[in-house]
Formats: C-alpha cells, sequence, structure tokens
C-alpha cells in the first residue's frame, strides 16, 4: 500500500478505532474460489469517485505487484460505513460494526 498511499490523497479514514489521521485505503488477504482455493491480496479504497484517479491508482498498484505474486483484488466504494454502539451509562465505546455490505461498490479490478 506504501506506492498508493505515498502517491495519492486519500479521504481520511471513518473507523473510530483508526481516527482520521489513517487514510480510507486497505489492505488485506481474502480467499476466493470454492473448488480450487486461491489466496488474494484484497486492496480497498474508499472515497474517490473519479474515473482518471481510479486508472492512476491501479496502474501504481500494477507497477509495484512484482512477478509470481498472488492476484490483487483492488475495489473502489463510495464511502465508509461505521456504526458505534456507546454504552449511555458510562459514555464508553462497546461496539464497533464495519457496515460493509450497506457499502456501495464503485468499481472492482482484479489483477492475476
Amino acid at each position: 500500500m506504501t506506492p498508493v498511499t505515498s502517491r495519492f490523497t486519500f479521504a481520511p479514514s471513518q473507523n473510530p478505532q483508526l481516527g482520521p489521521s489513517r487514510p480510507a485505503a486497505y489492505c488485506g488477504i481474502e480467499g476466493r474460489d470454492v473448488f480450487f482455493p486461491r489466496l488474494y491480496t484484497r486492496v480497498a479504497i474508499y472515497g474517490v469517485d473519479g474515473r482518471s484517479k481510479q486508472d492512476a491508482i491501479l496502474e501504481t498498484v500494477k507497477g509495484a505487484r512484482g512477478d509470481g505474486f498472488k492476484p490483487v483484488v483492488v475495489i473502489f466504494y463510495e464511502k465508509e460505513i461505521w456504526t458505534t454502539r456507546i454504552n449511555p451509562a458510562t459514555g464508553l465505546i462497546v461496539g464497533v460494526t464495519h457496515g460493509i455490505e450497506q457499502e456501495r461498490q464503485l468499481r472492482q479490478e482484479i489483477f492475476r
């Protein structure tokens, strides 16, 4: 993620556990395919709706990925959705839920 986050500016994260100093761009591993399982690097980027900026980010990801590495899935979302539960008696956060099923996906690209 460093080549991408150092080259582009992203909206601040809405994740209450991370805080606004972190960009709304995440990287992780996910498994796909039931019969022939495969690991993918999953990159989720929020708040980038311009096609030209998405294309530039995709080119950066493609250039940073070396030959022989696992496939990469890059997904652009409109915005992050988080729900925070607060204990009314103490005012402390008692739970945080990421509403990914409610987030609007703008685009997905897979580099194999």
